[in-house]
């Protein structure tokens, strides 16, 4: 809003004669007009930033509100980024704690199958070092090797596993089974998680394209609206070039105009008056004073003035009054740009937190799946019981 500023000239009255006043009351008089035109000076003077800049303010004010919306759209976007880096952190924190959760699982599981099928106890000779065995009162564990005695019965006596390369061409099978499929595993499990890094990676291709391109209508909205306030300036200063060569003309040809007027019979400065009220009488050469309606010539003359300034101070008024409603369309369209470019961005961020919650959920579905459905390589009874029953 353009304040009009009332001066001087706005609320002087008329020219008329002054009243006889006396010394001291004159003297107020002019003491109480210094006094007000020192107040009003004051007024300018104080006023720095009228004193130094010299520019339109709200120009000025306009600007420092731009720099400050960017300065916090700026400390907005750090957030969002430090936001970002902190979930992704703990991401990476969780998938390692579930890797060691992981490995130790399966360590106590080889710990407790080791301890449980892997013992001294649960070999077939250990009858034979067994110092507790002459204590117990239950039979010796020795095989009925009654009817394979012979010649090759001391092999067998000396601790000899006629089962034993089976055995171990069967743990050898099984053993090259669990690295296949902990390989085919492995191959599944490195190929889920490249196709989420892709996913992952295309999503943030295609929102640094969509920011890359806000970003662009953003540096091209902020070019229009300058190269167009520019344009609204140039040519502002081109009318006001040409009202200042109107009004120099115009007061050149007033000027002229009153030069010939006053020289010219009945004028101000011509020196002989002829008296309307006696025809053919002239005062003679020597007058130099004023008829009967120089007073009220002057009276007019003050009158048309300050109605001309007056029309002169509305057009002035009308002009920043268009300035001002431009800056301001200006600035509500800045803006609305910056606040639809906020909501555009939290909307992708939003979008972004909901697929990397998607991708967790998935991931942990299919944790949960391998640890309950693919992970269960346990050794049944008829794998056990297929050796180390007899002896040849």
């Amino acid at each position: 809003m353009v304040v009009r500023v009332q001066e001087l000239a706005e609320y002087v009255p008329i020219a008329e004669a002054p009243p006889a006043l006396s010394r001291e009351e004159k003297e107020a008089a002019k003491i109480m007009c210094k006094r007000q035109e020192e107040l009003t000076r004051r007024q300018r003077i104080f006023d720095a930033k009228r004193r130094t800049i010299g520019i339109d303010k709200m120009t000025l004010d306009q600007q420092v509100a731009d720099k400050h919306i960017g300065d916090e759209l700026a400390k907005e976007r750090s957030a969002h980024f430090d936001e970002q880096a902190l979930y992704f952190n703990n991401v990476i924190k969780m998938q390692e704690l579930e890797a060691t959760r992981k490995r130790r699982e399966i360590e106590k599981q080889c710990k407790e199958y080791s301890q449980l099928h892997l013992g001294k106890e649960a070999r077939d000779t250990f009858y034979l070092e067994d110092p507790n065995q002459l204590k117990s009162d239950l039979p010796p564990r020795h095989p009925a090797v009654e009817h394979l005695c012979g010649p090759s019965s001391f092999q067998v006596f000396a601790g000899e596993d006629p089962y034993r390369a089976g055995r171990t061409k069967q743990q050898h099978r099984q053993q090259r089974d669990w690295i296949e499929q902990q390989r085919f595993e492995k191959a599944m499990l490195a190929e889920q998680a490249k196709d989420g890094e892709m996913t992952f990676a295309q999503h943030n291709a295609q929102v640094a394209e969509v920011r890359g391109e806000i970003e662009k209508d953003e540096v091209m909205t902020r070019l229009e609206l300058e190269k167009a306030r520019q344009k609204y300036n140039l040519q502002m200063q081109d009318d006001k070039r040409l009202d200042e060569a109107r009004l120099k003309q115009v007061g050149e040809a007033q000027a002229h105009g009153e030069l010939v007027r006053n020289v010219n019979p009945g004028g101000f400065a011509y020196e002989h008056d002829q008296d309307p009220n006696a025809a053919h009488v002239s005062r003679g050469p020597d007058f130099k004073g004023l008829g009967r309606d120089a007073l009220d010539d002057v009276v007019r003359t003050r009158a048309e003035q300050v109605e001309g300034k007056a029309v002169r101070k509305d057009e002035e008024w009308q002009v920043e009054a268009g300035w001002a409603q431009h800056s301001e369309g200006v600035r509500r369209g800045l803006v609305q740009q910056l606040q639809q470019e906020q909501r555009t961005k939290r909307a992708m961020m939003e979008q972004m937190v909901r697929d990397n919650q998607a991708i967790a959920a998935a991931k942990r579905q299919d944790e949960q799946y391998r640890k309950t459905r693919v992970y269960q390589n346990e050794c049944t009874e008829d794998f056990w019981k297929c050796f180390g029953t007899t002896s040849r």
